[in-house]
C-alpha cells in the first residue's frame, strides 16, 4: 500500500472535522528527519484544505532524543540489543557456512564494491550484514550512480536474491532470542496504551484522548513490533516491510454485551489487510490483547534492567 492510498483509507474510516477542531489527533516520530517528514506528508494527505486550521501546522509532531524514544530498536542504546545481534548472526553464519549459494552472492556484492571503490572512495559495507549491502545498492540505484555498478551485475533476479539472504540473516536473531521484545517491547506496550487509555476513559463515559494516534518509525522498528504482535512468527514466513508499510490497530466496542463480558476488541491491518496476531481471532476480545501485551510489552524499568546485562526479561513482569 503506498502512502497515497492509506492516506486515503484512513481518512475515509476516521477523520472527519471534529478531529481536528477537537484535537483528536496524536502524531509521534522517532527523531530523524525522514521520519519527522513522513509523519507531516501523512497528516497532509490525512487532511484536505479545507478543514486545515492553519496551512503550515496541522497537529504538532512530537519526538524525542534516542535515550527516551521507544520506537528506536535500541541500537545505540542498549548493550543487550547488540549481544543478541551479534550472537544470531555468528549462529546464522555458522549453520550456513556450507551454504554454496550465500557463499556466491557474498563473493559476488565483494565484486561489485571492489569495483564500485575503483571509481569513488566508498566505504566497504560490512558483509556480515546484508542490510546494510541492500540500502547501499539501493541507494545507489535510486540516486543514479548506477555507473559504480559493473554492468550486467545488479539484475533484478541477483537482487532478489540478496534480499532473501538479508532477511534469512536479520529475522534470525528474532526467531531465535528474545531481540523482539527487547527491541521493539516499549514501543509496543506505549501503542497500547493508547487503545487502554480510550477504554478506560470509555467505561467512565468520559472523552477519549484521540480517535487517531499516528506513529512514524523505520521499518526496523516495524520489524520488532510485528513480531510482538505476533503479525510474524516462525510459522509465518517473515517478510521485510515494503514501502509506506503500515499496522493498523483499531478498537471496537460492542454496543450490548451479555454481564461480565468486555465489549472491547482490536482488530489488526497490515498493508490494507485484516491480520491475526497470532492465533488469536482478527477480532481480537480486549483481554486476549492484554495478556499479549503483558508477556510481549516491555516496561521502561524492565528495558532498563535487560539493558545492564540482565537478559532474563521473561521473568521481570
Amino acid at each position: 500500500m503506498n502512502s497515497c492510498s492509506l492516506c486515503f483509507k484512513v481518512s475515509k474510516s476516521h477523520v472527519h472535522k471534529s478531529m481536528i477542531c477537537g484535537r483528536m489527533t496524536g502524531c509521534f516520530a522517532a527523531h530523524c528527519v525522514m521520519l519527522l517528514q513522513s509523519a507531516a506528508s501523512l497528516l497532509l494527505g490525512l487532511y484536505p484544505t479545507a478543514f486545515r486550521r492553519e496551512e503550515s501546522h496541522i497537529i504538532p509532531i512530537t519526538s524525542r532524543d534516542s535515550t527516551t524514544e521507544t520506537m528506536w530498536a535500541g541500537w545505540s542504546t542498549c548493550e543487550s540489543v547488540r549481544d543478541f545481534h551479534n550472537a544470531a548472526n555468528l549462529d546464522f553464519n555458522e549453520k550456513h557456512a556450507d551454504n554454496t549459494e550465500l557463499a556466491a552472492t557474498v563473493e559476488k556484492l565483494k565484486h561489485i564494491f571492489d569495483f564500485a571503490n575503483t571509481h569513488k572512495h566508498y566505504d566497504h559495507p560490512t558483509l556480515g550484514g546484508l542490510l546494510g549491502i541492500v540500502e547501499t545498492l539501493t541507494c545507489f540505484t535510486a540516486h543514479g550512480i548506477q555507473h559504480l555498478i559493473p554492468r550486467g551485475q545488479l539484475t533484478d533476479s541477483f537482487m532478489h536474491q540478496v534480499e532473501r539472504w538479508r532477511d534469512h540473516e536479520y529475522f534470525h536473531a528474532y526467531l531465535t532470542t528474545d531481540q523482539a521484545r527487547l527491541s521493539g517491547g516499549r514501543f509496543f506496550r506505549e501503542v497500547a496504551m493508547v487503545l487502554n487509555a480510550a477504554v478506560v476513559r470509555s467505561n467512565s463515559n468520559m472523552l477519549v484522548p484521540f480517535k487517531l494516534a499516528q506513529f512514524s518509525c523505520h521499518d526496523t522498528s516495524l520489524i520488532p513490533l510485528l513480531f510482538n504482535m505476533e503479525i510474524m512468527d516462525m510459522n509465518k514466513t517473515p517478510h521485510w516491510p515494503g514501502y509506506a508499510a503500515n499496522v493498523v490497530l483499531e478498537l471496537y466496542k460492542k454496543d450490548s454485551v451479555a454481564s461480565g463480558e468486555n465489549p472491547f476488541f482490536v482488530k489488526a491491518i497490515y498493508n490494507g489487510r485484516s491480520v491475526r496476531m497470532g492465533s488469536r481471532p482478527e477480532m481480537c476480545p480486549w483481554e486476549d490483547f492484554k495478556g499479549l501485551v503483558e508477556d510481549k510489552g516491555l516496561t521502561g524499568v524492565q528495558y532498563a534492567r535487560a539493558c545492564r546485562g540482565n537478559k532474563d526479561i521473561a521473568s521481570q513482569h
